[in-house]
């Protein structure tokens, strides 16, 4: 009877952290902006550039910055609505997924999405939070350091 109240005891209190971080991952993201994403990159040694003008003839783009060093570069571009922004997900999404795959990941909650695939020697991340969204396409084996630089930018 005294292990059966263990056991009782352990599911409720696993339970209750799994019902905790799940209503974390609902939360709204925070947006970062383009000198929070450069201030990040050149932390971490990348070269930083803001290619901003070479898209002005493009509706609605305001920012794109890109952060490159000698192995790969990854862009960060701001738009001026949420629904461009979701347009651009799906799209760079449906161009990834013409490639060939081993394995991909797709989540969306709150004011988040985020598309990773990895396949044909790639690890290709499309993310976005409310009109912000990050792009890459890299070689897998820098995998890990993405999903690092990721999290810690919170896309």
């Amino acid at each position: 009877m005294k292990a059966l109240k263990i056991l009782l005891a352990i599911m409720i209190v696993s339970l209750g952290l799994t019902v905790s971080s799940s209503c974390d991952m609902l939360k709204d993201k925070e947006v970062i902006t383009g000198d929070d994403f450069t201030e990040f990159m050149e932390d971490e040694g990348f070269e930083v550039e803001d290619l901003t003008s070479e898209y002005e003839d493009e509706d609605g783009v305001e920012e794109v910055i890109i952060a490159y060093n000698d192995d790969y570069q990854i862009e960060f571009c701001v738009v001026e609505s949420v629904s461009q922004a979701k347009n651009a997900y799906s799209q760079n999404k449906d161009d990834f997924e013409e490639q060939s795959s081993s394995s991909n990941v797709e989540v969306n909650v709150a004011n988040y999405s985020k598309y990773s695939q990895k396949g044909g020697g790639t690890f290709s991340v499309v993310s976005r939070v409310e009109n912000t969204f990050i792009y890459l396409v890299v070689d897998d084996k820098y995998q890990d350091d993405i999903e690092d630089y990721l999290k810690e930018l919170g896309y």
